[in-house]
C-alpha cells in the first residue's frame, strides 16, 4: 500500500512533544494524566459516559496498516474522542487481559487501600502508623503499575515523603522529595499535609533536583516497533534512545497491539546508558479480536453490515464490551482519512466523516473529526409512545341495563298505540233502529 508519509509522521511527532492527558484519571485531577497507563481498574465510568468506543484503524479496501503508523493514528484518533465527555474509550488489550483474569485487581486495591488508610492517618497525626502503610504501600504500587495510574504513585511517593519528614527524619524526607521530582518534575506539593515539616524540606529537594545530572535509557522489546513511553510521555517506537533524563528511578511503559502492556522501574545513571528490554506477551484472546477485525473490513462505509459482518461485530461487543466501533479507513493516496462509526449491536452505520490532513496541525484534524462524527448521532432517548386511553373496568352486557328495557318497553308501547289511533273508525256514527244491526265493527292492527 503506498502512504504518504507526511501526515502520519506528523501524527508520530504530536505524539512524542505532547504529554497527553488521560480522560480517566479521576483520583488526582490536578496533576496530568500518562498515555502509557492502564485505565484505572476500580473507578467505574464516568457517570456521565453513554456509550464505549473502541477504535480501530484500517488501511483502505482493508489493506493491513504499517505497524507505527496504525498505532500512531489509533492514539491520536482515541485522544480527539476523549474530548467527548459521552464516550468511554476502550483499551483493547486491557480489556482482553481483564477477560483472561491477568489483571492483579485485588493486589492493585490492596496497594490503593494502604496508600489511603495511610494518607488518613497522616491526617491524624498517626505518624508511625502512616509511615509503616505508606511504606508498603508504595512497595506494592510499583509492583502493579502496569495496571494503575503513574499519578497515584507520584501522590503515594509524595505522602511517603511526608511520612519521613513528621517523623523528624528530614534526610529520608529530602531524599524521596528529590526522587519523586526526578522523574515528575512537575509535581505541586499538597499544602495540606503537616505544610510546617513538609514544605521547608520540599523547596530544599526542589533546588536539588534542579542540578541532577543527565543520563539516558536505550529501549528494546520483541517485537519491536512497540510504542515506548518514560514517565507517561511518548519517546518513540522501539527500539529507541532517550536522553538527557534526570538521574534517578524512571518508569518505562511499552505497549503493542495485541500484547500484554510492561512497565519497568529503570534507573539511570550519569555513568553509563541505562538499557532495557522487554518480551511482550501475546494478550489473550488477541486472535479472535483480530478475526473480528478482518471481517467487518470488507464492509466499511456500507449502510448495514451483512449477516456475516454482523456476527463479526457482535464478537467486538463481547471481547471488548462497547456500544460503537470507530473505524478510522487511512488513504493509499492523498491525506483524506474517512471515519466511520458502527453500533455493534446490528452493525448500523450511525455517522461517516473525513478530513483532509495536509499540513494541517493533527490534533487539529482529528478532533475536527471526532466532532463532525458525534454530531450526527443523539444519545437522546426515543419519546415514550402514547399511552393509551384507560379503559374502564367491564360492566354488566348492553341488554341487561336498565335503560335498554325502558327504551324497548317504549317502543312496545309506541307499536301497540300508535296503530289502534291510526285505525280508528272515523267515519260518521250510523243509527240503526232498536233491535236491528246495522254492521260489523272489526278492529284491526
Amino acid at each position: 500500500m503506498r502512504l504518504r508519509t507526511c501526515g502520519w509522521i506528523a501524527l508520530l511527532a504530536s505524539l512524542a512533544l505532547i504529554a497527553p492527558t488521560s480522560a480517566r484519571a479521576q483520583d488526582a485531577p490536578d496533576v496530568e494524566g500518562d498515555e502509557g497507563d492502564a485505565p484505572d481498574v476500580e473507578a467505574p465510568p464516568p457517570a456521565e459516559a453513554l456509550a464505549r468506543v473502541a477504535v480501530i484503524v484500517l488501511g483502505k479496501d482493508g489493506e493491513p496498516v504499517p505497524t507505527a503508523m496504525r498505532a500512531t493514528l489509533q492514539v491520536s484518533m482515541e485522544r480527539a474522542l476523549e474530548g467527548d465527555a459521552r464516550l468511554e474509550i476502550v483499551d483493547q488489550d486491557q480489556e482482553l487481559a481483564e477477560r483472561a483474569g491477568a489483571v492483579p485487581a485485588e493486589r492493585v486495591s490492596e496497594a490503593r487501600g494502604l496508600v489511603r488508610a495511610g494518607e488518613e492517618l497522616l491526617r491524624r497525626d498517626k505518624y508511625a502508623l502512616a509511615l509503616a502503610k505508606l511504606e508498603a504501600g508504595n512497595a506494592l504500587l510499583a509492583e502493579v503499575l502496569a495496571w494503575a495510574q503513574k499519578q497515584e504513585l507520584a501522590r503515594a511517593q509524595f505522602l511517603l515523603g511526608a511520612a519521613y519528614a513528621v517523623t523528624g527524619d528530614a534526610k529520608a524526607a529530602i531524599a524521596q522529595f528529590v526522587a519523586l521530582l526526578a522523574w515528575r518534575p512537575d509535581f505541586v506539593a499538597d499544602p495540606e499535609i503537616a505544610p510546617g515539616e513538609v514544605l521547608p524540606l520540599w523547596e530544599k529537594a526542589e533546588k536539588k533536583a534542579g542540578k541532577l545530572p543527565g543520563g539516558s535509557i536505550e529501549i528494546k522489546s520483541r517485537p519491536d516497533t512497540a510504542m515506548a513511553y518514560v514517565d507517561g510521555r511518548f519517546v518513540g517506537f522501539t527500539p529507541t534512545i532517550v536522553e538527557a533524563l534526570p538521574v534517578g528511578v524512571h518508569y518505562v511503559t511499552v505497549r503493542a497491539h495485541g500484547r500484554m502492556r510492561s512497565v519497568s522501574a529503570v534507573k539511570v545513571s550519569d555513568k553509563k546508558a541505562a538499557e532495557l528490554e522487554v518480551a511482550l506477551d501475546r494478550s489473550p484472546e488477541v486472535q479472535r479480536l483480530d478475526a473480528a477485525i478482518g471481517e467487518v473490513a470488507g464492509g466499511v462505509g456500507g449502510e448495514q453490515a451483512s449477516a456475516e459482518e454482523q456476527a463479526a461485530y457482535g464478537e467486538l461487543s463481547e471481547l471488548l464490551e462497547i456500544q460503537h466501533a470507530v473505524i478510522l479507513v487511512a488513504p493509499d493516496a492523498g491525506d483524506t482519512y474517512e471515519a466511520y462509526v458502527y453500533a455493534v449491536e446490528g452493525g448500523t452505520r450511525l455517522a461517516s466523516a473525513e478530513v483532509e490532513l495536509g499540513e494541517r496541525d493533527p490534533e487539529e484534524a482529528f478532533g475536527e473529526l471526532a466532532t463532525e462524527l458525534y454530531a450526527q448521532i443523539s444519545f437522546e432517548p426515543p419519546p415514550p409512545p402514547e399511552e393509551p386511553r384507560p379503559i374502564g373496568p367491564p360492566g354488566k352486557p348492553f341488554y341487561r341495563k336498565w335503560w335498554f328495557w325502558s327504551a324497548v318497553g317504549a317502543v312496545v308501547v309506541t307499536g301497540i298505540a300508535l296503530p289502534l289511533y291510526l285505525g280508528r273508525d272515523t267515519t260518521p256514527e250510523l243509527s240503526c233502529p232498536p233491535g236491528e244491526s246495522c254492521g260489523l265493527v272489526v278492529l284491526s292492527f
